[in-house]
C-alpha cells in the first residue's frame, strides 16, 4: 500500500476512491426554517499546503494553512454585528511502521477574531490526534486513535474508523464520532453517497463582568445525500445537501451555560476537494 499524507484537522489517511479527501476550499449555506429573509448560516473555508518533508525511512511531516469565515445572518451574527474570522494553521507526522501499519500525529490550531481587521477578544482552538491505521486490503483500512480539543464539553474522545471499498461499486469514509459517508460509485467519475455528520465549532464569547474566556459553541448534527464528481485527475467536486437533526448553539459563561435559540433547517455544502490516492 503506498505511502500517503492527509494535511487535514480531522486527521484522515489513505483515503478510499470517493472519499472526502483533503478540502480545498469550501463553502456552507444554511436556511432557516421559521424565517423566509434570513440565512442561517454561511461559511466558507480556505485551505493549501505549506512546507511538506520526507524520509526515507517512511517518515513524512506536513503542514497547512488556511483562513475560515463564518456568520449567522442579519439577525444572527456574532458580538458586535460582526462575522467571525479565523486563521488556520496544521501539520501531522506520519510513520510507516510496516507495509500495512501507518501511525499519525496531527495537530491544527485556530485562532479567532471578531470582524475582518478586528482584534479584540481574540481566541485560540487547537486540536490534537494520535491514530493508528491498518490496512487489511487494497484501498481499505481500518483508524483507532484519540483526540483531545478546547474549547467543547468533552475534550477527549476515542476515534475508530473505516475506510475502504466493499462490493463491486459501493465505498465507505467512516470517522466516528465526526463523519459517516457510504458512496455508489454511478461511474468512473461520478458518485452519490449518504451521509451523517456531527460537528461543534468553538468561538469566541463576549466579554462579561469579569468572564473572559466565554465561549461560544455551534453544533450540528446533519444528514442528508451527497454528490461528488471528478474534474481533472487528483480534483473532484463535492456537494453535500442535509437537514440538521441538531443545531443549537451554547455560550458557555464560565459555569453557566445559556441556550441561543438557533431553528432548524437545510445546510448545502459545496466544496473542492483534492484526493491524495486517486486512481
Amino acid at each position: 500500500m503506498k505511502r500517503i499524507l492527509l494535511l487535514s484537522a480531522c486527521l484522515c489517511a489513505a483515503l478510499p476512491v470517493y472519499s472526502q479527501g483533503f478540502t480545498v476550499l469550501s463553502y456552507r449555506m444554511g436556511a432557516l426554517g421559521n424565517q423566509d429573509d434570513a440565512i442561517g448560516l454561511t461559511e466558507y473555508r480556505l485551505s493549501l499546503p505549506g512546507p511538506q518533508l520526507g524520509w526515507k525511512e517512511g517518515v513524512r511531516l506536513g503542514t497547512t494553512f488556511g483562513y475560515h469565515h463564518a456568520d449567522f445572518g442579519s439577525d444572527f451574527r456574532f458580538w458586535g454585528n460582526a462575522p467571525m474570522d479565523s486563521w488556520m494553521a496544521g501539520a501531522s507526522l506520519s510513520v510507516q511502521m510496516n507495509e500495512k501499519s501507518i501511525l499519525m500525529l496531527g495537530s491544527a490550531a485556530r485562532f479567532s477574531r471578531l470582524g475582518v481587521g478586528k482584534f479584540t477578544n481574540q481566541r485560540l482552538f487547537h486540536q490534537s490526534g494520535l491514530t493508528y491505521q491498518r490496512a487489511f486490503r487494497k484501498y481499505s483500512l481500518w483508524i483507532a486513535g484519540v483526540a483531545y480539543r478546547n474549547g467543547v464539553v468533552l475534550s477527549l474522545i476515542p476515534i475508530v474508523g473505516f475506510q475502504g471499498r466493499f462490493g463491486a461499486s459501493m465505498s465507505a469514509d467512516i470517522l466516528l464520532p465526526g463523519k459517516a459517508y457510504i458512496w455508489k460509485e454511478l461511474s468512473s467519475r461520478r458518485a452519490l453517497g449518504l451521509f451523517a455528520r456531527y460537528q461543534t465549532t468553538p468561538y469566541p464569547g463576549p466579554v462579561v463582568s469579569n468572564v473572559q474566556n466565554s465561549v461560544l459553541r455551534h453544533r450540528m448534527i446533519r444528514t442528508g445525500l451527497a454528490y461528488e464528481e471528478v474534474i481533472a485527475p487528483r480534483w473532484s467536486l463535492r456537494a453535500d445537501v442535509a437537514a440538521t437533526v441538531v443545531h443549537d448553539r451554547k455560550l458557555a459563561l464560565g459555569g453557566d451555560a445559556i441556550e441561543l435559540p438557533t431553528d432548524a433547517g437545510i445546510i448545502l455544502d459545496i466544496a473542492l476537494v483534492y484526493r491524495v490516492n486517486a486512481r
